[in-house]
């Protein structure tokens, strides 16, 4: 049965049809062939949320059966497949660019990180609360060293490379690991700040700045463009349609200290 109230002309007082016998019996769940019915957890048996843990590689299948008050009966089925997790894919032009990562790798070591990517030869950060500037050099053994030993999601990069490659990182977290979200630290001046992205999408998508910088107080962001190798500048006064890339990291000015909350 379903009841209905009578609207109105005005949208805030519009009232939708509802059904008064929504409470529905999970009569059985199997996954993988297995009986798991005792398994779901249901909320006043309207929703019900079954999570298997950790699951292999290779395709998976649950089977429901259910019913309603009213005596109907329903049931389905959901394949799907698990994959191996991918590196994230970020890619570097010949000669200077200004990256980051979307969050912190697995292995935040430099010489973890950029193992496989030997024509990377220098990088360079900025610390913003201190105003130093790190550097690692890679040596003739394909190590870095230098006052850089690690590479994180919460700052910007320089990186030299001697010809085009893809950086293939892998990101950390995933599974049942908890990801702190992200806040980076801005003083007031200039400051080097990476893109965040805690739903980590791929290189070169597009965020709009005001969104991303709306928790500080600043105008002017400068980008750099591999390609023509120079500073291309945003005005975040003054354009609402400015946008940040996804990979990229930018030269922000700040008029009073702050956080950045992406």
């Amino acid at each position: 049965p379903v009841k209905t109230r009578k609207t109105t002309d005005d949208p805030a007082m519009v009232d939708v049809s509802f059904d008064t016998h929504s409470i529905v019996e999970l009569v059985s769940a199997t996954f993988n062939g297995e009986d798991v019915t005792d398994d779901v957890i249901t909320r006043y048996n309207i929703l019900f949320v079954y999570r298997p843990g950790n699951l292999a590689l290779g395709d998976h299948q649950l089977e429901l059966e259910a019913r309603d008050v009213a005596g109907n009966w329903w049931t389905d089925t959901l394949n799907f497949t698990v994959i191996e997790r991918q590196p994230y894919k970020l890619p570097i032009s010949p000669g200077l660019n200004l990256i980051s990562l979307p969050a912190d790798p697995e292995d935040e070591s430099l010489n973890a990180v950029l193992s496989g990517v030997p024509d990377i030869v220098t990088v360079l950060t900025y610390e913003n609360a201190t105003g130093l500037w790190m550097t690692a050099t890679r040596q003739e053994d394909g190590t870095f060293t230098g006052n850089l030993i690690t590479i994180d999601g919460y700052h910007g990069y320089f990186i030299v490379s001697k010809s085009a490659v893809d950086l293939e990182i892998m990101l950390g977290g995933g599974g049942s690991v908890f990801v702190y979200l992200p806040s980076i630290p801005v003083q007031k001046g200039w400051n080097l700040v990476p893109v965040t992205d805690v739903a980590r999408r791929p290189a070169g998508t597009a965020i709009k700045a005001a969104e991303y910088f709306a928790n500080i107080d600043a105008n002017v962001a400068f980008g750099f463009n591999s390609a023509e190798n120079q500073l291309t500048r945003l005005s975040l006064a003054n354009d609402a349609e400015a946008v940040l890339t996804v990979g990229s990291a930018y030269w922000v000015y700040a008029n009073e200290a702050g956080i950045i909350v992406p």
